[in-house]
């Protein structure tokens, strides 16, 4: 029996393919809807590192993700005709990069480890003291 015989069929495939191209970087897959938090898929070094710190649980990981989930405006016309199609929200920390894609009331939240964005990061790093002389 597979660890993700409890997902549906783009579950899977979500959490195969994040597995496939990220490996040892993939921690975290969750998707929810308005009714609902699933978690899809938390690798056992990241259930241990959201766990250890400061006794955070995994029912707090799903509370995390209710204020993700809530936080996020839906994209309007004038952006969509000058960006284009959204895409998805992407939070940096520290030692977590998250992916979180939207649409209407449905969500996935990728997290993966920041060192898999070490160009992104070392860009935001040397960017952050020029951006705070102004902001």
């Amino acid at each position: 029996m597979s660890p993700h015989d409890d997902l549906h069929n783009g579950e899977q495939e979500l959490v195969q393919y994040l597995n496939d191209d990220l490996g040892e970087y993939f921690n975290l897959a969750v998707a929810y809807d308005d009714s609902d938090i699933r978690t899809l898929y938390i690798a056992p070094t990241a259930e241990t590192e959201v766990t250890k710190r400061d006794e955070i649980y995994l029912d707090d990981l799903h509370s995390l993700v209710a204020d993700f989930r809530d936080q996020e405006t839906p994209q309007n016309e004038l952006q969509s005709a000058i960006l284009g199609e959204y895409r998805c929200t992407l939070y940096l920390y520290r030692d977590w990069l998250l992916l979180h894609y939207q649409d209407a009331d449905e969500g996935v939240i990728i997290g993966v480890d920041a060192q898999s964005a070490s160009h992104l990061r070392r860009f935001l790093d040397d960017l952050s003291p020029v951006v705070s002389s102004v902001v």
